[in-house]
C-alpha cells in the first residue's frame, strides 16, 4: 500500500478559459503520495464560486471520482494549470 502523508493547506488561485467559458477559483492541495516527491497527487477545486470537486494526478493522467463528472476538457485544463504552477 502507498504511503499518503498529509501536506499543510496550499492554496493558491486559478483562472483559465475552457470551451468558450471562463473559470476563476481555487486550487487546495491536499497529499503527496510516496511517488511523488515535488507536487502533490490530489487536489480540491473551487471553480466559479459553484463548481466544487476534487482531482487526483494518476501516471496515466488526470481523474476524478466516479461520483463526480465534469467535462474533460475542463479536467484537462485544470490538471495541465496545476502541473504549470509546480513547475
Amino acid at each position: 500500500m502507498e504511503q499518503m502523508n498529509k501536506i499543510p493547506s496550499e492554496s493558491f488561485p486559478i483562472e483559465i478559459d475552457v470551451d468558450g467559458n471562463s473559470y476563476a477559483g481555487e486550487v487546495i492541495a491536499l497529499r503527496y503520495a510516496a511517488r511523488t516527491e515535488k507536487i502533490p497527487n490530489q487536489f480540491s477545486v473551487l471553480l466559479n464560486r459553484k463548481l466544487y470537486f476534487h482531482l487526483e494526478s494518476l501516471p496515466e493522467g488526470w481523474r476524478m471520482p466516479e461520483h463526480e463528472f465534469y467535462p474533460r476538457s475542463l479536467v484537462d485544463a485544470v490538471g495541465n494549470f496545476i502541473q504549470q504552477y509546480y513547475e
